[in-house]
């Protein structure tokens, strides 16, 4: 009974026949798509299964097939585009023995797949009633979602989410250890450093330090000076590396053995983690003077607290950590339910600090290894498997493109060219996207020299390869302009396109990435720094949280004990790494505080999760700086992290913060380290790369040098084929993303002037929109249902929002996107953030009549509620 509007309790005895109704459905068109690539059907429906059959307590979404009530709905399949070109790399791959071909075609398959597979829509209704009439209603705006075809694109970009991250499905993992030998959280890290982070969150501990030195750590480390502390959490929990003990067992040739080795080596570690525990719990008894059942509470909360972890090596730089809490014991009720209550908080411990951290595979590398960790021993081509090609346009490309040079001679894009230099006096989107997209292309093609082209299309097979790609370049980008009075169907073919651009870069890769940073470097001093302030790094990370989490590791490197503070209100990953008391405003307060070590800020806010705040403003950065400087004047050593992210990157703001500050920059008192996501404007709202960027600020005193090296070592490094796209990005026009940014910010602030006063904050008691001040620059717009009102009114309201809003774009035969992490998209996107609902508007102005609308409904629905009361 797969419906968006369902009783929890109800569908779990439906579910099982409906997944496998969709498992079947779904097998089918997915063995068409992959027709002729054997060794690599199987991995590739791992990636498939876990992206098509995501299931939970409380949602189901279904990616390829829809069923609803057990009867199969039609759909548009709006991924023939795709299919048509693997079909046709298929081809080629039949034909060749070229080891680097067939390397490219395996990538590519993965890529294309991965972004033709798209999500159903969860219509944001968590809780079901036994209301025949909604059940109808969402059955039938799902329908309405099918037959527009609005596409969700799989967001790869995602550093962290279970769909894109599988658990243990990875190929060399599976090879080497041959079966999923633990219960416990793992992820896949391309860095032998990881544990450069864990100091974050967790106290790690050497099993080979003596038993005396253990104990000792592990009292200290939880801090009780009086029993009447307990219960309590640990700050930071222990970790402790297994590796040793299980990489002998795990990596052997013991085959059916092998289960039980790993059983019984895990056996020994915790027994001996028992017997530290043990010794622990009784040395604070005594201390303490603990009663038996308050014994019994803490070990139960140290073994909570306590994880071992290992550390598989893969191939390609690839590594899989399994993290493993330890097995409770038999206890009391009364301990084995306050274990309980705290398993969650352990859970999310771990899980906070991999997101905060960004430590997961970047989204490229984990493609890559999908495709190139298999052989693909014989190729077969079904000529029946599809009836999207036919067999006389599987190599019928009617292009010969001897040079780069020839693909601008194409009349696509020369007529892309002649709408992006057509001036129609305000920034029309489709208008902006041809000119980046020409832009870029041009760029790529004077950046691939005659010799690398002629050096590929030498073989034969590589030159059909590259004309193939390029045809299909030149086939999408007709296709979007034939359409662009239908923004939708123009904004899909051009992310066609953009993802056939990557296969180029990944094949050529022609960008010197020392020539990019001297650039990059040049032109931030050139637009930001006045005369005497220096650059002192720059370049490509693998993400801003990644930067973040470096700032603070380096910070506690140079003090075990440092003084931190935040701004209110800044991004609420960042909040979760600084402590609550680092509160700026409380750090100022505090008599006991000297100096500052570091201040985290930035002039315009990602969404706040607090409940209670309703209105956006600008940050006076300067002013904070320099009141940390008037109250706590010892401050010698001060580092200021600015989040740009919202921001542009030639922005005014961080230019009078450099001009106002260069004096205490230049004493050597100030380094500023401004870092922003590559994933939220960048890419121009498509998830083809992985990664951010950053630029260090001081005067390059030797007190800064590990702050102006930091980030150039291997746990902050993106995947090769993203850091060339952030130089080619760059190179095409450093303008161009400030101009996308711009077109976003600005069609937000215009949604938001649509507003009417009776959902503004305190307009009345049901819902609000949260204000932002003239001057803030914002992507999105923060809707709160009130927490006050009862559940089952909070859930209706919010139900109708999410699907009204959804549906008022389908009517429209407009892309809408359905809880999609992240903003800067070129489309509409509404998701859940707890305890708010964000919506993140795209770049079409005509898209603002509906905002109109959907804000005039929502205010008559609080009325109607209002009536109801």
């Amino acid at each position: 009974m797969v419906k968006y509007y369902f009783n929890i309790l109800k569908i779990r005895e439906k579910m099982a026949i409906q997944i496998a109704n969709l498992y079947v459905y779904a097998k089918d068109l997915y063995d068409q798509a992959v027709e002729g690539f054997p060794d690599l059907r199987d991995s590739l429906w791992e990636l498939f299964r876990e992206n098509v059959l995501q299931t939970d307590q409380m949602e189901y979404k279904p990616l390829l097939g829809v069923f609803v009530d057990g009867k199969e709905l039609e759909d548009r399949r709006p991924n023939d585009e795709w299919v048509r070109l693997v079909e046709q790399l298929k081809f080629i791959y039949k034909k060749t023995h070229d080891p680097e071909i067939q390397s490219q075609i395996r990538f590519d398959v993965v890529n294309f797949l991965s972004k033709a597979a798209y999500l159903g829509y969860n219509l944001g209704v968590y809780y079901g009633s036994d209301d025949l009439d909604r059940d109808s209603y969402y059955r039938d705006l799902y329908e309405k979602l099918v037959q527009v075809g609005s596409l969700n694109f799989i967001g790869n970009y995602h550093r962290t989410s279970k769909q894109f991250v599988p658990v243990n499905s990875l190929a060399n993992y599976q090879k080497q250890i041959g079966f999923s030998p633990l219960e416990g959280d793992r992820i896949f890290v391309e860095s032998d450093k990881i544990d450069y982070f864990f100091p974050l969150r967790f106290t790690p501990l050497r099993r080979d330090l003596s038993e005396e030195r253990l104990i000792e750590i592990v009292v200290d480390n939880l801090k009780i000076s009086d029993r009447r502390q307990m219960p309590f959490l640990m700050e930071k929990p222990f970790l402790i590396n297994v590796t040793k003990e299980f990489t002998s067992v795990l990596c052997s040739d013991l085959a059916e053995d092998k289960p039980k080795a790993v059983e019984e080596r895990r056996k020994e570690v915790e027994e001996h983690l028992s017997t530290i525990i043990g010794k622990v719990c009784q040395k604070l008894k005594l201390q303490l003077h603990l009663s038996d059942e308050e014994v019994e509470y803490l070990e139960s909360h140290i073994r909570l607290n306590m994880t071992m972890y290992f550390q598989i090596d893969l191939e390609d730089g690839i590594k899989a950590l399994e993290f493993i809490p330890l097995k409770r014991k038999n206890v009391s009720s009364q301990a084995d339910s306050q274990f309980d209550d705290l398993a969650g908080k352990r859970s999310l411990h771990f899980q906070e600090w991999v997101d905060a951290t960004a430590v997961r595979i970047g989204a490229v590398s984990l493609r890559k290894s999908r495709a190139d960790n298999y052989s693909i021993k014989e190729l077969t081509y079904n000529s029946e498997s599809s009836d999207i090609i036919q067999a006389s346009d599987r190599l019928d490309i009617g292009l010969n493109i001897e040079s780069p040079r020839d693909i601008l001679r194409l009349s696509s894009i020369n007529n892309m060219r002649h709408i992006a230099e057509t001036d129609s006096g305000e920034p029309f989107a489709r208008e902006f996207f041809c000119t980046v997209t020409y832009q870029l292309i041009k760029q790529l093609c004077e950046s691939i020299s005659d010799e690398m082209w002629a050096d590929k299309i030498k073989d034969s097979e590589f030159k059909d390869y590259l004309n193939l790609i390029v045809a299909n370049v030149d086939r999408d980008l007709s296709k979007a302009l034939l359409n662009i009075e239908d923004f939708r169907i123009f904004i899909e073919s051009m992310d066609r396109v953009h993802a056939k651009l990557a296969s180029l870069l990944n094949v050529f890769k022609p960008f010197d990435l020392d020539v990019f940073t001297k650039t990059f470097t040049l032109e931030l001093e050139d637009r930001l720094l006045p005369e005497g302030l220096h650059v002192q790094s720059a370049g490509i990370t693998r993400s801003a949280m990644n930067t973040f989490s470096g700032i603070l590791v380096e910070i506690q490197k140079k003090n075990p004990s440092p003084v931190l503070a935040i701004v209110p209100h800044s991004y609420y990953e960042n909040n979760y790494l600084i402590p609550s008391s680092s509160s700026l405003e409380v750090v100022l307060q505090n008599p006991e505080v000297e100096k500052v070590d570091l201040f985290v800020t930035e002039f315009y806010h990602n969404i706040d999760i607090d409940k209670d705040h309703t209105r956006y403003q600008r940050e006076n950065v300067v002013e904070d700086i320099k009141r940390i400087f008037r109250e706590k004047p010892k401050t010698d050593s001060l580092t200021v992290a600015i989040d740009g992210t919202i921001d542009y990157l030639y922005s005014e703001d961080i230019k009078d913060l450099f001009a106002s500050l260069k004096d205490e920059i230049q004493a050597g008192k100030l380094n500023i380290i401004v870092y922003r996501s590559g994933q939220k404007f960048d890419m121009f709202g498509m998830d083809n790369y992985y990664g951010g960027n950053y630029y260090l600020v001081n005067n390059g005193d030797q007190k800064w040098d590990r702050f102006n090296s930091f980030l150039s070592e291997e746990q902050f490094q993106t995947d090769d084929l993203s850091k060339q796209f952030f130089a080619w990005n760059f190179a095409a026009g450093s303008e161009l993303v400030d101009g996308y940014k711009r077109l976003i910010f600005d069609m937000t602030q215009s949604i938001l002037s649509f507003v009417p006063e009776t959902l503004k904050p305190e307009g009345n008691p049901y819902v609000s929109v949260a204000q932002f001040d003239p001057d803030v620059l914002t992507s999105f717009i923060d809707i709160k249902v009130s927490p006050e009102l009862p559940s089952h009114v909070q859930t209706d309201l919010t139900s109708w929002i999410y699907s009204r809003f959804v549906e008022l774009f389908l009517d429209q035969h407009r892309g809408v996107y359905g809880r999609r992490g992240s903003f800067g998209f070129t489309q509409a996107n509404i998701t859940p953030i707890e305890p708010k609902i964000r919506i993140t508007p795209g770049i079409d102005a005509g898209e603002r009549p509906l905002y109109l609308q959907f804000f005039k409904e929502l205010e008559a629905k609080v009325k109607e509620l209002a009536l109801e009361a």
